[in-house]
């Protein structure tokens, strides 16, 4: 069962969570399929708006379907996910990121475990550099679909 935001003037109601104008914009855009990015001061509503996306996620590709992540592990906890590196089972080996992903896919059952994800949330994204970003993601894409 999908749940549509139901819009009024200046608050939307999705999920049973009550999102302002920018926060339905922002949501309004997930759901067309785009990927977003959410930007903003401390107490404007990030987790809010973040957790109706992720609701939103599961209820749509189920609790495999959705990774919800960050890079620190407080952070990683107050969203209810995990650390990048654990998703991606990378440990705390001492190899440089293009070696990672060959580690990751030579264990047992981490590649068919990430081939289900279709939504990656990372909270706190502008807390790894760049060059991180691109192994996860490249990992990903290069596992392939389901």
């Amino acid at each position: 069962m999908s749940s549509s935001p139901v819009l009024t003037s200046t608050v939307v109601m999705t999920l049973g969570i009550e999102l302002d104008a920018y926060q339905a914009a922002c949501f309004a855009e997930f759901i067309s399929g785009k990927n977003v990015a959410i930007f903003s001061s401390a107490g404007c509503g990030k987790s809010v708006l973040l957790r109706s996306i992720i609701s939103h996620a599961v209820e749509l590709h189920g609790p495999t379907g959705v990774a919800v992540c960050s890079w620190y592990g407080a952070a990683a906890e107050l969203i209810g996910g995990q650390t990048l590196h654990s998703l991606f089972a990378f440990g705390v080996q001492r190899l440089e990121p293009g070696e990672m992903p060959k580690a990751t896919k030579s264990r047992s059952g981490i590649a068919a475990k990430l081939r289900k994800v279709r939504v990656l949330v990372i909270d706190d994204v502008f807390t790894m550099t760049a060059g991180w970003l691109v192994v996860f993601l490249h990992f990903l894409r290069g596992l392939g679909s389901a």
